[in-house]
């Protein structure tokens, strides 16, 4: 029994995850009420494409839903602190010889019985998921904060943050 126990504690210690911290002139940025983000780049569709998804699986992220055909992907949940879980829906298009990609964030109360239950492939059913949103409530703008830093890493020539 003992061993379990100790497995126990050892899986929720590594669920205690912490954000980063938004930099000062990142939060500046963002417009209040803002739920979507577009990145703007100079690379092809098919590479901030490729780049995206290179990225948000070194962030830890696996996907429920990828398509190439239609450049859609959305992620299952990732812990990112304060018992929040955040999952992203991103879309790229072209924009002549360059590309941009939306994408929205979603974020769920967690407990350790739903990280235990949760996987790739899994519905991710918690609670209830809410849209990220900047000054929304504290888990809305940890989670829209997330999604920024994330996407802000993308090659760009400009990232905008709207309010659809």
């Amino acid at each position: 029994m003992r061993p379990l126990y100790l497995s126990a504690i050892l899986f929720l210690a590594g669920c205690a995850t912490s954000a980063p911290p938004l930099p000062e002139e990142l939060a500046a940025a963002i417009p209040p009420g803002s739920n979507t983000i577009v990145v703007h780049s100079d690379l092809s569709l098919d590479e901030i494409f490729a780049e995206a998804r290179r990225h948000l699986i070194g962030k830890g992220f696996d996907f429920v839903r990828y398509s190439t055909e239609m450049h859609l992907m959305a992620t299952d949940q990732v812990e990112i602190g304060q018992s929040t879980a955040l999952r992203i829906v991103l879309q790229a298009g072209s924009m002549g010889d360059a590309s941009q990609v939306e994408a929205a964030g979603f974020w769920a109360n967690v407990s350790a019985q739903s990280m235990m239950n949760s996987g790739p492939g899994s519905t991710g059913e918690m609670e209830h998921w809410e849209q990220a949103v900047w000054q929304g409530s504290e888990r809305a703008t940890l989670a829209f904060g997330q999604l920024a830093l994330i996407l802000n890493d993308l090659p760009h020539t400009q990232v905008l943050y709207l309010v659809k």
